[in-house]
């Protein structure tokens, strides 16, 4: 009797080992995959992190040799050496663009400018198609055309592109100014002579302005016209 006792009671015993190496072979299995799971997760913040600094820094390194590019390019377009001064505006004002902060496109920026002056060099020269001098070119009020006025006795309206939109003919000499009315619908023209004519932004006469006295010089012309800030009257 007390035999089987002994016997049941180790064979419990060895039940109850069993059960616990069980339960502690599970708890490292856990354990462990919590652990590989922190790990691969780790790594994969890491790896983001690391790619993000890449990309970071290949855009910085790109954006800098873009700038040193332009910069470079707007320094060998530069007046005093005989080239492009707008070419050289245009690639020195792309730099400043991508980098305003950085000091080297600003310098580049101030010396294209210093330099233009200093050499006398127009930023930008057009053929605006008149068969003799221009007297005048004024900006529309919303900047999208150009007017001129020539001494062909033509006034002429352009786009920005240097198209030409339309000729306003009717002087017979000289044509002093042209200007935009306010709200840019309506054009007024002084010639040497001694009429103003009023045109719409078509380029129809509208009407011619006489009644000008030559000077105590004998000269008769219409040197300019303005009009008002409402644009009623001129």
């Amino acid at each position: 009797m007390q035999e089987e006792r002994t016997k049941e009671a180790k064979a419990r015993l060895a039940e109850y080992k069993k059960r616990v190496r069980k339960q502690k072979l599970l708890i490292v299995g856990v354990i462990l995959a919590f652990v590989a799971g922190v790990g691969t997760l780790i790594y994969e913040i890491e790896q983001k992190r690391q790619n993000k600094l890449t990309n970071t820094w290949a855009k910085i390194n790109s954006k800098v040799a873009t700038i040193n590019y332009l910069l470079s390019e707007a320094k060998e377009s530069l007046p005093e050496n005989q080239k492009n001064p707008t070419m050289a505006l245009r690639l020195a004002e792309a730099a400043y663009k991508i980098n305003k902060k950085g000091p080297q496109a600003s310098e580049v920026l101030s010396r294209v400018y210093h330099s233009a002056i200093h050499n006398r060099s127009f930023f930008y020269s057009a053929n605006m198609g008149h068969r003799s001098a221009v007297t005048s070119a004024v900006f529309s009020p919303d900047g999208s055309r150009i007017l001129t006025a020539s001494e062909d006795t033509t006034a002429r309206l352009w786009n920005l592109k240097g198209e030409l939109i339309t000729t306003l003919a009717g002087h017979s000499a000289r044509v002093n100014s042209a200007v935009f009315s306010p709200d840019g619908n309506t054009i007024v023209t002084t010639s040497q002579d001694k009429t103003a004519k009023l045109w719409d932004k078509e380029g129809n006469l509208l009407n011619t302005l006489r009644g000008h006295d030559c000077d105590r010089n004998g000269q008769c012309r219409v040197n300019s016209a303005l009009f008002s800030p409402d644009g009623q009257v001129f």
